[in-house]
């Protein structure tokens, strides 16, 4: 779709866009991959490969992909060139700050593809998101000690969200300097 786009729109594509392609379904042959994953922008590239597998021999792969996530700035996908990320090795400190930092529109998609959370909160919080009576701002806070604690030790994330709101919402000296 992209290409199509593209080129129906004047909209220069260039020869490495379409070999890179044909390098990663190469990739696919020489491995003889049974599954390949990727995000939903990979799917040319991915389907490429059952293509290449096929004129090769080789049994074509399955793909499964996966929806991208917003990053930070609320408008391209989460990338650590774009510095638009939160790093799963990052500190407690820095995940829920910079979870704090997401624009609202895009708590409820960080739940749903960042977490565990059960589907009847996601129902929750994406109602409460609608209603207009919940501050957003709670449901970052809840967001930012779950994917803390995801990655960091039990209670990491209570403790990020203590520190955040001292500093944050009481103005006080940062326990860390």
């Amino acid at each position: 779709d992209d290409f199509t786009i593209r080129f129906k729109g004047g909209i220069p594509i260039s020869v490495h866009e379409l070999l890179y392609p044909l390098m990663q379904a190469y990739d696919s042959v020489a491995i003889r991959s049974d599954i390949e994953i990727g995000g939903t922008e990979q799917k040319f590239n991915l389907l490429a490969g059952r293509t290449i597998q096929e004129a090769y021999g080789v049994p074509a792969q399955c793909i499964l992909t996966l929806p991208l996530l917003t990053g930070l700035d609320g408008s391209n996908k989460m990338s650590k060139s774009l510095g638009n990320y939160i790093g799963i090795e990052e500190s407690p400190k820095e995940i829920f700050g910079k979870t704090m930092s997401i624009p609202d529109n895009l708590i409820h998609e960080y739940f749903l593809l960042a977490t565990e959370v059960p589907s009847a909160r996601l129902a929750e919080i994406k109602s409460a998101l609608g209603d207009g009576k919940t501050n957003p701002m709670l449901l970052k806070k809840e967001l930012g000690e779950i994917l803390v604690e995801m990655y960091h030790t039990a209670g990491s994330g209570k403790a990020a969200r203590e520190e955040f709101e001292r500093v944050f919402s009481q103005k006080q000296i940062p326990t860390d300097m």
